[in-house]
């Protein structure tokens, strides 16, 4: 306990780097027997089974500190120095399973559950190729691959539990190499892992990310807490059917239902827990008990809502974003942006403002495409009780680029390319404090290389733009920027460059570059990327990624 409870402490930002907070304290803590019986008794007072997992092969970090010796030997047999080359998988030699049986007993112990769930997921399997113990135990279970050994690990781990009266659960990494005999699968990685088990006639219970992880962001509104990524909204996780197209009626009662996550890493305390649980729960809970012919998102909706008031009276901070309001715009022929506003099914209304202010009742309803002339930030909210229920913000900037013909010499990254090709001139600005919202595009290992066709000639001589800064998930800004222009497109001559220094802190880092007023056909900018990620930075000698924001063209 005095060693395995604890680590360094709270990394800053989503890819896990303890030393971005500088003097951290170790932070952790642990769980006596009897207040795990407390917690059962309390839960189980309510309806509720708690089911333990206990991490195993992988993701067992915290034991191999207080216990160096159940980590795999190199290839010499010495063993590997912790924590700088030591994986976080068990070595499956006879001390591992006499350990694992000890631990196990002595949670079966405290917990009554049917079930006990030990993991099996993301085992790197590394030290298993080269340590000489997992090397004989291969060889003597004829064992062909680190699949076939994780395997094994499983079902003997299963046997055990087993003998005690109970069945395991593991994540669908367990089907690797062979599926034990009793195991319910849990499907995260996809629905992939759950249609095999299903077919195996195994239980299995959904919890894809794409849709029942909580962790993940729930609106792409600025200002929301740090979450690790994605997208999960409320609409999607509501539009969720845990019984995979393909399976037969037979394989399909294999499926007990779905589950929702939420990992904690970047949950300080319980009001954030309680904003990035609800009400996404409350729509997966619907999910589970409503056959997909009678669900209706907007009857959810209204059920809800009235729900609401009771967190209200228990003071639960839950999460406002209930639809997925969506901003589109064109460009009409007065070089003005038509907008238009959806993703709110009837009976419930937008209201918007154009100067940046929270709408109320008496602000203009929304019923039908509506005009920008000018550069202004669009605010618009869905209102219920004249209280607002979901707000979606976004600053639209009008320059002489919005709705040019344009071309990129390399496509951005299928990955962030949400707002499609096009969206670096499209008068929508990216949030100031997300990279990865439909906005922002990027590259990485090439250049962001981008020409404007005016479809006259159009005097131009100042670029301002944004690039996203954020070293800890490898985002980086420009080393130089370039712009050039042409009569032809084909023959360009640079009217202005220059370096980009490093941003002292991550965010939106603006950048300015001017020139002489020139007449231009053809405006070519290129924002050459970072390169290597410099020594003592995370992901250091990979390539940098490189994201840009609206190329606003004076």
């Amino acid at each position: 306990m005095q060693i395995g409870a604890y680590r360094k402490g709270t990394p800053l930002n989503t890819t896990y780097d303890y030393n971005s907070r500088p003097g951290d304290s170790l932070y952790g803590g642990y769980y006596t027997q009897k207040q795990l019986k407390d917690l059962v008794k309390y839960a189980a007072d309510r309806f509720i089974t708690i089911i333990p997992e206990i991490e195993m092969p992988a993701h067992s970090k915290s034991a191999l500190a207080s216990y160096p010796e159940l980590a795999c030997l190199d290839s010499t047999g010495k063993r590997f120095a912790y924590p700088e080359h030591i994986q976080d998988e068990y070595c499956t030699k006879d001390e591992t399973f006499e350990f694992l049986d000890t631990i196990l007993s002595e949670v079966m112990d405290v917990f009554p559950s049917p079930y006990i769930h030990i993991a099996g997921d993301e085992a790197s399997k590394v030290n298993w190729k080269t340590c000489p113990l997992c090397q004989k135990r291969m060889k003597e279970e004829g064992l062909r691959t680190g699949e076939e050994l994780q395997s094994y690990f499983i079902r003997r781990i299963e046997k055990f539990v087993n003998s005690r009266g109970r069945n395991i659960i593991g994540w669908d990494e367990i089907l690797q190499g062979g599926l034990a005999p009793n195991a319910t699968v849990m499907s995260w990685t996809g629905i992939e892992g759950g249609i095999k088990a299903a077919q195996q006639k195994h239980n299995v219970i959904m919890t894809p990310g794409e849709y029942c992880y909580f962790d993940h962001y729930q609106t792409n509104a600025p200002g929301e807490p740090v979450a690790i990524g994605g997208l999960t909204t409320l609409p999607k996780t509501y539009s969720y059917d845990p019984v995979p197209a393909g399976l037969t009626g037979d394989e399909a009662k294999y499926i007990l239902g779905a589950q929702g996550n939420l990992w904690t890493e970047f949950i300080p305390e319980p009001s954030k827990a309680e904003y990035m649980l609800f009400p996404r729960s409350i729509a997966l809970a619907e999910v589970d008990w409503t056959p997909v012919s009678r669900k209706d998102y907007a009857g959810f909706i209204s059920r809800l809502t009235r729900y609401l008031k009771r967190l209200d009276v228990y003071q639960v901070n839950y999460s406002r974003h209930l639809f997925e309001i969506r901003l589109n715009t064109s460009l009409t022929q007065g070089s003005e942006l038509m907008a238009t506003l959806s993703g709110v099914p009837g009976p419930y209304q937008i209201h918007y403002t154009l100067d940046g202010s929270k709408p109320v009742s008496s602000s203009s309803l929304y019923s039908r495409p509506f005009s920008i002339r000018k550069s202004c930030t669009l605010t618009a909210a869905v209102l219920v009780d004249h209280q607002i229920i979901d707000l979606e913000k976004k600053s639209l900037v009008l320059h002489k680029a919005v709705g040019q013909q344009i071309s990129l010499q390399t496509p951005p990254s299928r990955y962030y390319n949400k707002g499609g090709d096009t969206a670096w001139v499209n008068g929508h600005l990216g949030n100031d404090d997300r990279f990865n919202d439909d906005d922002w595009l990027g590259w990485n290992g090439s250049n962001f290389d981008g020409t404007i066709h005016f479809a006259s000639t159009t005097q131009t001589s100042t670029l301002h733009t944004r690039f996203f800064h954020e070293p800890a998930s490898g985002v980086w800004v420009p080393k130089i920027v370039t712009v050039q222009i042409s009569d032809n497109g084909v023959d360009f001559k640079t009217v202005a460059e220059k370096k980009m220094d490093v941003p002292a802190n991550a965010g939106a880092a603006p950048f300015t570059l001017s020139w002489p007023e020139a007449d231009t056909k053809y405006l070519r900018i290129i924002a050459s990327p970072y390169g290597a990620i410099p020594s003592g930075s995370p992901d250091a000698g990979d390539d940098a990624w490189l994201f840009v924001d609206e190329m606003i063209v004076e």
